[in-house]
């Protein structure tokens, strides 16, 4: 997408709306103006519709990019690991109305503890029923939500204040057996900050399957399969000199991505604040 001209000068706001479909939906992270990533990014929709293909996922996603003064031109780009099925694109350029959404700062407080809702795999209501109904013992009727626990202490030592972060939280989820074409095992969440500007990603945070149970052959629609259960943890923790950068992590059960707009994994504890929300999904989803 490349838009030649610019709008009046001063402080303005580019707004890029994308519809993309399937497990391949558009990764906002590799998204690109003017070679910067984007300053917020918010999922305002996702939903199933029939399609000649077979029920297809199609997702909304609102992505911004703010400028002290407008460039010259806009060229918009980004690069794909895998398909990816873009349906409609709107772009909106203007004024900005009030500041830039940045990720949350860390609240001035010596202790600082914080639950937010870790919610169950969006699971097929026939297939849940159905696994039930075949092996109780193995697989629950309702998948329940867990939560995710963040600590803050800043404590000091020798006159110098370390800030110490911590989130942990667990969850039950399915594990597939891989070696028959199963679905990825890989677990993730988006972690989303909301403010009264709009909803931001603030971490991408990825879960260790723990304490695998025994595998259970099922018929999943006339086909066999192995399908498990695993507890799916996260633990990490860090600590930072205050005034300093960037921390160091002191212990890793999983892994969090912290800085969306840098390539690779950007390691650390994302701060989380009341409000703060997390959507799960599998990896290549």
């Amino acid at each position: 997408v490349n838009l030649a001209g610019a709008p009046a000068t001063g402080p303005i706001r580019v707004a890029l709306q994308v519809e993309s479909q399937g497990d391949g939906s558009l990764d906002a992270k590799y998204l690109r103006l003017n070679g910067l990533g984007p300053a917020a990014v918010s999922q305002s929709f996702k939903g199933t519709f029939p399609s000649s293909m077979g029920p297809a996922v199609l997702v909304h996603q609102l992505v911004l990019w703010d400028f002290a003064q407008a460039p010259e031109s806009f060229e918009i780009d980004f690069t794909a690991p895998m398909h990816t099925t873009i349906r409609q694109v709107a772009v909106d350029i203007g004024p900005r109305q009030g500041g830039a959404p940045l990720p949350p700062k860390p609240a001035p407080l010596e202790k600082f503890k914080v639950f937010i809702n870790l919610p169950a795999e969006d699971l097929d209501a026939g297939l849940t029923s159905s696994l039930f109904a075949q092996k109780r013992n193995y697989f629950p009727q309702v998948w329940p939500a867990k939560q995710l626990a963040f600590k803050q202490n800043l404590p000091k030592v020798g006159g110098v204040t370390r800030i110490k972060r911590r989130l942990s939280g667990s969850i039950k989820a399915l594990y597939h057996d891989e070696a028959t074409g199963g679905a990825s095992n890989r677990l993730l969440i988006d972690i989303y900050h909301r403010d009264e500007i709009g909803d931001s990603k603030i971490a991408e945070c990825e879960l260790k399957p723990t304490q695998l149970r025994r595998w259970a052959k099922v018929l999943i629609d006339g086909r066999e399969q192995r399908l498990g259960t695993a507890v799916y943890k996260l633990d990490v923790q860090s600590v930072q000199i205050e005034g300093q950068e960037p921390g160091r992590l002191t212990k890793r059960l999983g892994q969090c991505d912290i800085d969306l707009n840098a390539e690779g994994i950007q390691g650390g504890v994302p701060f989380v604040q009341e409000g703060d929300y997390t959507l799960l999904r599998r990896a290549g989803r």
